[in-house]
């Protein structure tokens, strides 16, 4: 059984008003924040905790500290947990274990959007890098692969449409992805080619058999 009892606030409706006011400034701030830290992420791979801010706010400067503190903390905890599901894509994957170990530890020390990691004295390639940026994945069932669904178009014409247009452009106000890999089905050249043909700015990268197509959004 839980017990509750009923408090009486002591506060007048004008300190409930500031209250109210309080918080929702303090929100406001934090998205501003938030951007703050995610440009120093992609742009030195880093967050700063008492990175100094130029923000129009109209909280004082302690309450902005603090509320950058938690907003670190926060993004810390979320990167915690894609570092995780990072690890076991590519435990799972079909990749070798040289590209494997090399992805860990870009995984491993946040290196994902770095111009340049190194490993045991010695520079990864670029590809590599290329990959560990691969954000989204792109999948058309067998039986829909060269059946037309709307206006001419086929599925995967589609679907990329839908990323781009709609996904892509929410995401990347907050989280700034860079590009989106594709995986052709079964690796088949004609179809990589097909891809590379259908999507600007695309170029294909390939690792001993593994063959991706990326392009820059």
């Amino acid at each position: 059984m839980i017990k509750t009892y009923k408090l009486k606030l002591e506060a007048n409706q004008v300190k409930k008003d500031k209250i109210l006011e309080l918080i929702k400034v303090y929100r406001e701030t934090a998205k501003l924040v938030l951007n703050e830290q995610m440009k120093l992420f992609y742009t030195i791979s880093k967050l700063n905790k008492n990175h100094k801010l130029n923000i129009n706010t109209k909280l004082s400067a302690r309450y902005l500290q603090t509320l950058q503190y938690q907003v670190v903390s926060m993004l810390n905890s979320y990167l915690s947990n894609r570092q995780n599901e990072f690890k076991d894509i590519v435990t799972n994957s079909t990749l070798n274990e040289k590209t494997k170990t090399q992805l860990y530890y870009i995984n491993k020390y946040q290196k994902w959007f770095s111009d340049e990691v190194t490993m045991q004295k010695k520079k990864i390639d670029n590809t590599i890098l290329k990959l560990a940026r691969a954000i989204d994945y792109l999948f058309v069932a067998k039986d829909y692969r060269k059946k037309i669904i709307a206006k001419n178009y086929k599925a995967s014409q589609i679907l990329i449409s839908f990323i781009l247009d709609k996904i892509i452009p929410t995401i990347q106000e907050v989280a700034m992805i860079r590009y989106l890999a594709l995986y052709p089905d079964m690796q088949n050249e004609k179809l990589a080619n097909y891809y590379l043909n259908l999507i600007p700015q695309s170029f294909k990268i390939k690792e001993n058999k593994d063959i991706w197509i990326l392009f820059k959004l």
